[in-house]
């Protein structure tokens, strides 16, 4: 060679080009006028896409140790192990918890050992992996390789080049059929489909600290694909923005939540369609971390919730077995969504709380209706004698002359007895509540009863004015339901306090207030109360002073304090590190407290 041509061949960097038209792959050291020709004759090399500062540069493949075959190698690696995991996860009875242990770990290490080659993949490969990492992040995640596929993907979507997204013809070098399904994957290959997925896995995998560089691509992504989403994927949009901008950042994401909101309200209503009960308690618990700047869109959620009751009317199937199932999922969702509604702070109108609360009476009397034994029990032979047939005047003569009384139906809820409709009295209304409550509590219905208590207090202390506006079927029902007793007291949870408190002179009894509300009473004359919270009820504040308590025993302490209530808590994380003497000196010190404020 040459002396010439030799220089020239050192100073062009020879490139390792991994050829896909040999069958066998070898590696070639070619100068940049050899890599023109091959250009020219459409002899291109198989390039992989990877990551750098400036963006997504093609990589030659390398051979059988170079870093391509290494991901490939890696990456079988990691389907295997993850398609076993995701068997054994699924197998019922479960898989033993060694066995599941083991294959986690296993998961963990075989991403670990993908993500150092995570430049080398491709798009769509990238794709497949981030839906089956977000599939198993709930019990398994592998942030390693999570990371790495995150920033791939996201820069994906900003380039929005030709050869990176929105192709049809794409294909995949790996099989994710038995891992994915195939409408699934087909589906992620649209850009608004890959943005939810991206956004969602944020949440799912509980990236607090995520770089702001990161937060830009998000922003920027999600900002660019809102209008191509539907009112379903809408909902779970507002519900991932709502984490980001709790736990990220909220400056710029509050306004982008705010805007996916009024876009969802203007999609259902352009298309007349409305949303589940559950997608709108994701929508009102979103819009409950801005709920500052909340009141713009609270009417919009007013709107949905109207939507949804009003397309109800008239649905109700002929089958009584079918038509209580049907009620009761209702009666529960409108219970759930009250619920959450009246804990967040979302104001909602009295007409749409009265609907709610309507649809839940209704539920309650047709199901002691169809549950009372004296109704079912009735002979359908018309000549039979029947007590509860009998004119009234003589009925209320005999049942006040008979030690045992018969329980009978009320007569405005009997069919047979009252031909003609009428609305019931509401006396009768009042206990057919009361009775079907107790019957669906001991029917193992504890959260909605429960809920329907928490509702009930809340309306009559917190939200007053919402009450008051109520018609009177609502507020006899409100007032049935704080009849209503969920159960017995328990034993207190601290024998170290009783004993302290009979220290002190007091002699403390578990006592229920409200049917819903037990309480460590020391005085019942007086109605003094000293209850133990432990670390999910309250938590002691940061800058010092009364502690943070959580929803539900704030709602506690307010009914106790509206029902004539006085009392003190005592931290559990205060009263563990305490000895004996020091619990006397706290409960002594908070007690005198109480009696210098009363």
């Amino acid at each position: 060679m040459p002396p010439w041509c030799l220089q020239r061949c050192l100073r062009q960097p020879a490139k390792l080009t991994l050829r896909a038209a040999r069958p066998s792959c070898y590696i070639s050291a070619e100068s940049g006028t050899r890599r023109r020709q091959q250009a020219d004759n459409g002899r291109s090399g198989t390039t992989l896409w990877a990551t750098s500062k400036s963006g997504f540069s093609t990589v030659d493949g390398g051979g059988a140790d170079g870093p391509a075959a290494q991901w490939q190698t890696s990456l079988q690696e990691l389907l295997e192990v993850y398609r076993n995991y995701r068997n054994a996860a699924a197998t019922r009875p479960p898989a033993a918890p060694g066995c599941s242990t083991d294959l986690k770990k296993q998961l963990k290490a075989a991403a670990r050992e993908a993500a150092k080659h995570v430049e080398h993949c491709d798009i769509d490969t990238a794709t497949a992996l981030m839906a089956c990492l977000v599939h198993v992040s709930r019990r398994c995640k592998c942030v390693e390789l999570y990371s790495g596929l995150l920033r791939l993907l996201l820069h994906a979507l900003r380039s929005r080049g030709d050869q990176l997204v929105t192709q049809d013809n794409r294909t995949t070098p790996f099989d994710f059929g038995s891992l994915i399904e195939t409408p699934r994957l087909e589906g992620l290959r649209q850009d608004e489909a890959l943005a939810a997925l991206l956004l969602r896995s944020l949440r799912l995998y509980e990236l607090r600290n995520t770089p702001k560089p990161l937060l830009d691509d998000v922003f920027t992504v999600v900002n660019s694909n809102m209008y191509r989403w539907s009112p379903d994927q809408l909902v779970e949009v507002c519900r991932d923005l709502a984490w980001v901008c709790r736990f990220c950042e909220r400056e710029r994401f509050s306004g982008l939540l705010r805007k996916s909101i009024a876009l969802l309200s203007d999609c259902t209503s352009k298309t007349k369609t409305t949303l589940s009960r559950m997608q709108l308690i994701a929508v009102i618990r979103a819009l409950s971390v801005v709920k500052q700047d909340a009141a713009p869109l609270a009417s919009r959620v007013n709107h949905l919730v109207s939507a949804l009751l009003a397309a109800e009317q008239g649905d109700s199937p002929s089958d009584i077995q079918e038509k209580l199932t049907l009620h009761y999922r209702r009666a529960k969702g409108n219970v759930h969504l009250l619920h959450v509604a009246l804990i967040s702070g979302i104001h909602l109108d009295a007409a749409v709380v009265h609907a709610l609360i309507d649809g839940v009476m209704q539920f309650c009397t047709d199901y002691f209706a169809a549950t009372c034994r004296v109704w079912q029990m009735k002979s359908a032979q018309p000549n039979a004698h029947d007590y509860n047939t009998i004119d009234p005047r003589v009925a209320n003569l005999l049942y006040a002359k008979c030690a045992n009384k018969v329980v009978r139906l009320p007569g405005s809820l009997d069919p047979d007895h009252a031909p003609r409709p009428r609305a019931p009295k509401l006396e009768e209304r009042y206990q057919a509540v009361v009775a079907a409550l107790s019957r669906l509590l001991e029917g193992g219905k504890l959260a909605f009863c429960r809920g329907l208590k928490s509702c009930e207090a809340r309306l009559r202390v917190s939200n007053r004015n919402i009450y008051d506006q109520l018609d009177d079927a609502a507020r006899s029902f409100m007032k049935a339901v704080a009849c209503f007793r969920l159960g017995e007291p328990r034993p207190a949870p601290s024998d170290g306090m009783a004993r302290a408190l009979r220290h002190l002179g007091y002699r403390p009894v578990p006592l229920m207030v409200d049917g819903a509300f037990q309480v460590n009473c020391i005085d019942h004359r007086r109605r003094l109360f000293c209850d133990l919270c432990n670390d999910k009820e309250a938590r002691p504040r940061p800058g010092g002073g009364a502690p943070v308590y959580n929803a539900a025993t704030e709602l506690k302490l307010r009914c106790l304090e509206a029902a004539g209530w006085r009392g003190a808590t005592v931290l559990q994380a205060e009263w563990r590190r305490l000895p004996e003497e020091g619990r006397v000196a706290l409960l002594r010190a908070k007690l005198a407290t109480i009696d210098k404020h009363a």
